[in-house]
């Protein structure tokens, strides 16, 4: 942290203990972080600064997650999660949530019925997205805990791969197709 005030480059850091953390999307997390939760930050710290600096996209998304959780209300902390994934995984306007399922799907798990199986949960969750944009939601603590779990998984991979999908690449991976 010392070092960050003269890389030039516009940083910001927010205390934690300044805003209340109003949405609990992750129930059985610890209140403590291990230090193998902090080898991680260490190892991929950089490769993820030059993600963001390379992908506005990225950026949303890894932004979107961070901050949904001082937002007070599990729709509008849902509509953050997947507009942030809308940004990586929709390849195109036409059939949002067949594309978004699908991309996200084929980007996480290999070919099969893993792949299958979550691609129908994706479409289910981008479901509860449409209806909290649309004012028809009642009920979105448990979207927003499975959609916040998705968008922290797909980014994870995202950071551990350093590189973002484009949208090229998720549609061959989607077909099984090689596009090196």
């Amino acid at each position: 942290f010392s070092e960050v005030k003269d890389t030039g480059n516009d940083v910001s850091i927010w205390p934690l203990e300044i805003e209340p953390r109003l949405l609990k999307v992750i129930p059985s997390l610890p209140e403590r972080i291990t230090e193998l939760d902090l080898a991680w930050v260490r190892r991929f710290w950089p490769s993820t600064c030059r993600l963001i600096a390379k992908s506005s996209e990225f950026s949303l998304a890894l932004q979107a997650l961070d901050q949904c959780v001082f937002l007070r209300h599990a729709p509008l902390a849902l509509l953050s999660l997947w507009a942030s994934l809308e940004a990586i995984f929709s390849g195109g306007r036409d059939e949002l949530r067949y594309r978004i399922s699908a991309g996200m799907a084929s980007f996480l798990e290999p070919p099969g019925l893993s792949r299958l199986g979550l691609q129908k949960e994706i479409a289910k969750l981008y479901d509860s997205r449409s209806a909290a944009a649309h004012g028809r939601f009642t009920e979105a603590a448990e979207p927003l805990i499975q959609t916040y779990a998705l968008t922290r998984r797909a980014l994870t991979k995202i950071i551990e791969d350093d590189h973002v999908p484009t949208r090229a690449e998720l549609e061959a991976k989607l077909f099984g197709a090689d596009v090196s």
